[in-house]
């Protein structure tokens, strides 16, 4: 009897284990974090400032919800000016409905940007690059974007925000002297690291990436990177839940010299 008791004891603490680590593996892949910034330039006037900008990044076919409700609950409640998608929405290694797809987002008034720019504001400028033309022109894609500037004859003087998808050519980005960036791709590392915020692996960066979450500042051009939303050939999160980044704009004002 006493065997019988211990053997019970043994089984329902296993299954209490197997359940809490059911309930968190849930919980990282299925609740979504809102993760906000606030960025700062001189070149954002009173037309822009306040202007709030949402980020949907590597979906890849993922559903929050029935027909994706908490994930449309999450973005507005966030009221946003502005949504941005940079990627990824389906799962490529599932579907081949990516001409389909993006055929039906312009049919829904969404402007898809593939090696083209457009105006947001007087001021402002969005130029988007896709992922085709990155991987067959990666050596080149600073040449690419400051082309776009130049064909659409963009101001230095006017903020310019750049999608691109792949963060690991940052310096090309930097190169390219756009003012904002918002990628995605790296899906946080997969799997991050407790208490040093780091991720494990990522496309084309290899293990302990450089670039998968947050904000990344090199010389006049900041980077914010999305962990995404959904999983592709690693199914499983681990301390990196979906996210949805929001960044607001603001004016700064030029910093003037003590005693003037």
């Amino acid at each position: 009897m006493e065997r019988k008791r211990k053997h019970r004891k043994k089984y329902l603490i296993l299954a209490a284990v197997i359940t809490i680590l059911a309930g968190f593996v849930y919980c990282q892949n299925n609740l979504i974090q809102i993760s906000h910034y606030t960025y700062q330039s001189e070149k954002i006037g009173d037309e822009l400032a306040g202007t709030k900008i949402v980020q949907i990044s590597d979906l890849h076919s993922k559903m929050f919800g029935k027909n994706g409700s908490k994930l449309i609950e999450k973005v507005e409640k966030e009221a946003p000016n502005y949504i941005f998608l940079t990627g990824d929405f389906i799962d490529q290694n599932k579907t081949d409905m990516n001409e389909e797809f993006v055929k039906k987002l312009s049919s829904l008034g969404v402007i898809v940007l593939s090696g083209d720019a457009v105006s947001l504001k007087n001021n402002c400028h969005i130029i988007g690059v896709s992922d085709e033309q990155i991987n067959s022109e990666q050596s080149k894609i600073a040449e690419r974007i400051v082309k776009i500037k130049g064909d659409k004859a963009i101001s230095p003087d006017n903020l310019i925000i750049l999608l691109a998808h792949e963060p690991q050519l940052f310096d090309a980005y930097v190169e390219a002297d756009v003012d904002l960036v918002f990628s995605g791709h790296a899906h946080g590392g997969q799997f991050r690291v407790p208490f040093f915020d780091i991720g494990l692996v990522a496309p084309r960066q290899g293990l302990f990436p450089k670039y998968t979450a947050g904000e990344y500042k090199q010389d006049n051009t900041t980077m914010y990177v999305s962990r995404g939303l959904g999983n592709s050939i690693i199914p499983v999160r681990i301390f990196n839940q979906p996210e949805l980044v929001v960044v607001e704009l603001q004016k700064k004002s030029l910093d003037k010299s003590i005693g003037e």
